[in-house]
């Protein structure tokens, strides 16, 4: 299974169901068979932004929780 395109259909799909690490490491693997490849790299910019979001939408709401849990207890 050496083929780029192959794995950079599999990046989208894995970023179309929010699986972005996935997603992230097929398109690496994309663009090191296929080092030109700059419908690899566009996807795995989309999936690594996407992650990048994911990951602080979920600290932001850590975080607010956290702040009316110790605002409850004073």
């Amino acid at each position: 299974a050496h083929d780029a395109g192959a794995y950079n259909s599999l990046c989208v799909a894995y970023n179309v169901i929010k699986q972005y690490q996935q997603g992230i490491n097929a398109c690496r693997r994309a663009i090191e068979l296929a080092p030109d490849f700059q419908l690899a790299k566009n996807n795995l910019q989309w999936g690594m932004n996407e992650f990048a979001r994911e990951k602080s939408a979920s600290w932001t709401v850590k975080s607010a929780v956290t702040k009316d849990v110790l605002h409850d207890i004073r």
